[in-house]
């Protein structure tokens, strides 16, 4: 009978569905990288790369880049990615629990079981402000650390009958945000669809006023169509908005369905008002306020994290709202043509 270790590993191997694997996006289809292994070609990589610096100060990329893609699916209540970096680990705790087992005479299932949910615990611990290279270090440690610890005593713990016990219910805390405004405000709406109506419209004449609104149109005509789909479960807090969606208003979106799905460093520090080199001491520090994975040497920022690590609004919007604001807007500029504002200063390319 397979022990814990084994099971983690099936279930790892039946959520990847021999698909190939991508550690830079959340999205293959918005990776850059053109060629991805399958997960036993990634984990071998991934084992070998962990114990190689496993005395090191520093981790590598691949290894922040994979605590980066745990913390993002943590955020959606997704377990795949932290059970990958689990699973990654098994084979150094595999080892280390038949070493106890053999010293302590312990039942070396039990032994694992201790590791497993100490890891676990571990990862969650590490969830806000730590260096993303070292929560592996960490993980193992505190794995280990536990084992000896009950063995000695002799405190024994069931092992686990099924990988999906190994499931945590609850949510591992939230990025601390930053003080900053919404993007949109509605003042003292009537009803939560008044303020869906608003808040379409408000975005829509920001994007008009900066000559944004080529690809919005473009996008509309595809949810139109049943093409581009968009709105994305709602964000804590955000149900409201949901609510504001009345019957016969299907086909919203959010704002951050007509962003890239990533973006890099550069872009990071103008939102943020600050420059790239503080940028890429808060990802190594951990204090960035949302999870980053590599391609490389190259830094990937999911937008649709960073603008909740933020505080931004990533509300739910209807394209009649939209274009109903962009129109408003263009009557209150007097059909001012945008497009002839001189090169540099309109809205940048998305």
């Amino acid at each position: 009978m397979p022990d814990v270790l084994e099971r983690v590993h099936r279930y790892v191997e039946k959520l990847m569905g021999g698909r190939p694997v991508c550690v830079h996006a959340q999205d293959i289809r918005d990776c850059s990288v053109k060629q991805h292994p399958d997960y036993g070609a990634f984990r071998k990589t991934a084992v070998a790369s962990g114990i190689k610096s496993s005395s090191a100060k520093s981790r590598s990329h691949l290894w922040e880049s994979m605590v980066a893609l745990g913390r993002l699916c943590d955020m959606d209540d997704d377990d795949k990615w932290r059970m990958v970096v689990l699973d990654c680990i098994s084979p150094v705790l595999r080892a280390r629990s038949r070493r106890i087992s053999r010293e302590l005479y312990a039942d070396r299932e039990e032994v694992q079981s201790d590791m497993v949910e100490a890891a676990i615990a571990a990862w969650l611990e590490t969830s806000q402000g730590f260096p993303p290279e070292e929560v592996r270090g960490v993980m193992v440690k505190s794995a280990f650390s536990t084992a000896y610890g009950r063995a000695r005593v002799n405190v024994r713990e069931t092992s686990k009958s099924d990988p999906e016990v190994l499931r945590l219910s609850a949510a591992p805390g939230r990025l601390s945000a930053r003080s900053r405004a919404p993007f949109i405000r509605v003042s003292d709406p009537q009803s939560p669809e008044m303020a869906a109506i608003i808040r379409g419209e408000q975005y829509g004449s920001w994007l008009y006023e900066h000559n944004c609104m080529n690809r919005p149109r473009t996008f509309h005509e595809g949810v139109r169509a049943g093409v581009s789909s968009g709105g994305r479960l709602p964000a804590p807090g955000e149900e409201g908005a949901v609510r504001g969606i009345g019957p016969g208003r299907e086909g919203c979106y959010r704002i951050s369905d007509l962003l890239p799905a990533l973006i890099g460093v550069p872009e990071a520090a103008v939102v943020m008002g600050t420059t790239e080199a503080a940028v890429r001491r808060a990802v190594r520090a951990g204090s960035f306020p949302c999870p980053v994975t590599s391609a490389g040497r190259a830094y990937r920022i999911s937008v649709r994290a960073f603008m909740r690590g933020l505080g931004i609004s990533d509300a739910l919007v209807h394209p009649d709202d939209v274009e109903n604001g962009a129109a408003h807007a263009a009557a209150l500029l007097g059909g001012v043509d945008l497009s002839e504002v001189p090169r540099g200063l309109d809205c940048p390319e998305w």
